[in-house]
């Protein structure tokens, strides 16, 4: 009898746990949004703060830092990372989402889930990105400056041939020297 009854006790705790979890993502949400919206209109200097970074320290009790982490994730990431009831993400695995270009952020989701992914595996992942990226970018330029070798090259194959056919026409157009033999 004692184990139905931690039974229920632990999956009422979940219960509560997963409820507070989602609360805890709407209100990320809205303090995302809110902090944009506060610097965005400079609404701070209504409440009398000579900048953003003094009211979020002062007021909100976070670093000027931390406070740019959260616009960032607002203005980077689409509401399928940020909005409520989509996924349940951190704000560090938010942040670290917000550092790629869309493409690379697609890119990292069809190859790792994001919600059961820790945030030690996340940057993992993105380091990992970002170095086949690098690679790929220096493995472009290496192609670009051979192409452009190349380019260099045949032009100068096609002045040769131009100076070529110039002279063979002058050749041509010489009169042809006959010896007679005595």
């Amino acid at each position: 009898m004692e184990e139905l009854s931690s039974y229920a006790q632990a999956i009422a705790l979940n219960n509560r746990i997963l409820a507070h979890a989602d609360a805890a993502q709407r209100s990320l949400y809205e303090v995302c949004k809110g902090l944009k919206e506060m610097r965005d209109g400079k609404l701070y200097k209504e409440l009398g703060y000579q900048n953003f970074e003094e009211y979020c320290e002062t007021e909100v009790g976070i670093s000027r830092q931390q406070c740019y982490k959260y616009i960032s994730i607002i203005e980077k990431l689409d509401g399928n990372f940020v909005n409520p009831g989509l996924q349940k993400l951190g704000v560090k695995k938010l942040y670290l989402l917000s550092t790629l270009s869309e493409s690379d952020r697609t890119e990292l989701t069809e190859r790792v889930n994001i919600e059961d992914t820790t945030t030690r595996q996340l940057q993992a992942e993105i380091d990992k990105l970002k170095t086949e990226k690098a690679a790929l970018q220096q493995e472009n330029q290496r192609i670009d400056s051979q192409r452009a070798d190349l380019a260099d090259r045949v032009q100068d194959l096609y002045t040769s041939r131009d100076a070529l056919q110039k002279q063979v026409k002058e050749l041509e157009s010489r009169p042809i020297e006959v010896a007679v033999q005595e």
